[in-house]
């Protein structure tokens, strides 16, 4: 259905063309950059792959690797459990974490405000209710959510650089030993049964389980640094490669994944692209079906001269291919 437009309005035709013009360069812009991406992370993955060594355990040290790039697999340890003083809450984790919500008056705007209350992770600002007065906050949070993070965490004889250890990210809710003002997997400041507004509640997460008899394995591909401590490894144009999983993978496995999410980023900027070419045809022409062909044929053009460019192997059959359709549909 095309979309109508006064004859006087030339001078608003003429801007909705230019910006459907500039969407439509934007998005060629962004499949040339997306294409050039996915060819050069997937080129790094596999030059990675090919100076990768595997190695058989993560007790054993071979200085001869230092500075090279190594796979291990092996279990978590910490130089100690991490507290939280406050609450005599600890444990032999790469991390700790601590979320405190309160109870407070929520404010809910459908067909008039209505307030009920409720536990929340930040201060509800009473202050900016319809009606303050009957329904007061506290204006900040008695404790505030905390990360603790052993000093020193390790797989076998190897130690987790900083970075490493910030990839550490998987957390679980920590079960808590049952004690005064412990119901469940919460600590509880006040009456859980009757609570009141301005009491607290405190939950714990942790990531990397370093228990004895229990520890996480952890898969790391990363910089055998002297110490021995896993870095991250930089290529020759300056990609870095750290790659960290709390499970264990097979060698294959890891760079099958990080193959994998290449794919899935490239096809995810494809299509937000492709939309934008659409849109970007749209304004030009107003109408839907021959903006959607339109939109397809530019984007399918770019991502194959990209190619021919970056990936020659494929380029060159594909634009093969778009030329005969092409000429074959004229």
């Amino acid at each position: 259905m095309a979309v109508g437009l006064r004859r006087d309005d030339t001078g608003g035709r003429s801007c909705v063309l230019v910006l459907g013009i500039i969407m439509v360069i934007c998005a060629c812009m962004w499949l040339m950059w997306n294409e050039r991406e996915y060819a050069n992370t997937y080129n790094m993955l596999v030059e990675t792959q090919s100076e990768c060594t595997p190695l058989p355990s993560s007790e054993i040290v071979n200085p001869i690797l230092n500075e090279k790039l190594i796979y291990i697999t092996g279990k978590l340890g910490t130089s100690g459990p991490v507290y939280d003083n406050q609450f005599n809450v600890s444990g032999d984790f790469v991390k700790l974490k601590r979320n405190v919500e309160m109870y407070q008056w929520i404010e809910e705007k459908e067909k008039g405000y209505h307030y009920k209350k409720d536990w929340r992770s930040e201060v509800m600002n009473s202050n900016l209710f319809y009606d303050p007065d009957d329904h007061h906050n506290p204006g900040f949070l008695p404790l505030t959510d905390m990360e603790w993070t052993a000093d020193i965490s390790t797989i076998g004889s190897y130690e987790l650089s900083n970075d490493a250890v910030a990839k550490i990210s998987n957390f679980r809710h920590l079960h808590l030993t049952p004690k005064e003002n412990v119901y469940g997997d919460t600590v509880y400041a006040g009456d859980r049964l009757k609570p009141k507004v301005g009491d607290i509640r405190v939950s714990y997460k942790y990531a990397g389980r370093a228990v004895k008899g229990k520890e996480d394995v952890v898969t790391v591909v990363a910089r055998q640094s002297p110490g021995p401590v896993l870095t991250p490894f930089y290529t020759a144009d300056g990609h870095g490669i750290l790659f960290v999983y709390q499970e264990s993978l097979g060698f294959e496995d890891v760079f099958n994944r990080q193959y994998y999410s290449n794919r899935i980023k490239t096809w995810q900027h494809r299509l937000y692209a492709f939309l934008l070419n659409v849109l970007g045809c749209f304004l030009c022409r107003f109408w839907w079906v021959p903006s959607i062909i339109d939109g397809f044929r530019i984007s399918t053009l770019i991502v194959i001269i990209t190619w021919l460019w970056y990936q020659p192997l494929y380029g060159i059959p594909a634009f093969l291919i778009f030329i005969l359709i092409k000429v074959c549909c004229s």
